[in-house]
Order: C-alpha cells, then structure tokens, then sequence
C-alpha cells in the first residue's frame, strides 16, 4: 500500500474528552449522568443541570485538557501508522489560547505528535488526505477522502446511508486491521478508484 495522509481527530478518537467533560459536569452541579445518558452531539441538552456558559465553562478550567485520559491503544497504533509510512495530523478545535497549548502538550505527552502534525481550528473541511477519522459525522461530509467514524455514545444514532461515511471503527483494533491490517485491501481498492 502506498504512504496515506491521515487526518485524524483529538477529542473522542485519541483522547476520551468527553467522559472528562461528564465527570468535572458531575462534580461541579451533583449530578450522576453517564456517556450512555448522551445521544448526540448537543450535549447541552443531555447535561440539563446548568447554563450552556457554565457547561461550556468547565473547558476553561486551567489544565482541563492536559488530564484527560487517551483512548486504549490509540498511541500504539499511531505509531504503527507513521513506522508504516503513513503521514499523520491531529485535527483539533479550541475556544481560547489555554485550551490550544493544553492540547498541544497533551498530544506532545501523550500520544507523540509533534506541533508540525497538528491543525487546530473549526474547519475542518478545509484538511486535504487520503483518510479522515473523526467521532463527528457532520466533520466526514466533506471530506473527499474515505471517512472512518470513530464510535462513540453520542454518534451511535449516526448511519453510514444517512452520514455519508465509508467505515465505522469502535476502537483502534478495528483501525489498525482497516489500514494496516487484514481489511487493508479494502482501503487500497477505494483509492485506486
């Protein structure tokens, strides 16, 4: 197989973001939500026990994001991609400059990418590659690439017929057989085309 350009999403595909967003929510307003409690991607909604700005708030703890824990296997197996050959960048967005440099040092310490392999912002339609991984499907639609969405309890609703992508991966095993592994033909086959 030929090198790939990767782009592959922080939060929720590396990093269990929104399971650290759920726990600091709990502690902050004395309530006992779960990921299973979370449908969609307006988490707002599920999270009733305070404003959207208080929610949206618990971002702007300092070090929020440096503390939050990384998805199993994920840094294995981005390291089994760039020992491939493949190029790598982490896609990521950010509402203030602490969030920004707490990303960057979390994927640093983290996972291994270098500043050089990283965009932040939020547009993402705007990355070019050949494969696109993300837990949002609305950031797959236009991707021109294969699109891999990254399961997730707020996608789970989400189908490939009605959100436009090719594969749905429940964790890193499954991208590492898809790229690397047993079903990597079926990646080579989709770009020839």
């Amino acid at each position: 197989m030929r090198n790939l350009k990767l782009i592959i999403d922080c939060d929720d595909v590396l990093s269990r973001f929104i399971e650290s967003w759920l726990k600091f929510y709990n502690i902050r307003h004395n309530d006992n939500k779960v990921l299973e409690d979370i449908h969609g991607w307006d988490i707002e909604n599920y999270l009733t026990g305070c404003t959207e700005e208080e929610l949206l708030g618990i971002l702007d703890i300092p070090n929020f994001f440096r503390n939050v824990p990384s998805i199993p296997r994920a840094k294995l197996i981005l390291g089994k991609l760039r020992e491939a050959g493949h190029e790598i960048t982490v896609v990521s967005d950010y509402s203030n400059p602490a969030q920004l440099v707490d990303k960057q040092y979390w994927l640093k310490t983290f996972m291994n990418v270098e500043k050089k392999d990283t965009m932040f912002g939020g547009k993402k339609e705007i990355v070019r590659g050949d494969i696109m991984i993300d837990d949002n499907p609305k950031n797959l639609e236009n991707f021109d690439g294969i699109r891999i969405l990254f399961s997730a309890t707020h996608n789970r609703l989400a189908t490939a017929e009605a959100d436009g992508y090719h594969f749905r991966c429940d964790n890193w095993w499954e991208i590492e057989d898809l790229i690397l592994g047993k079903d990597s033909n079926l990646i080579e086959a989709m770009l020839r085309e």
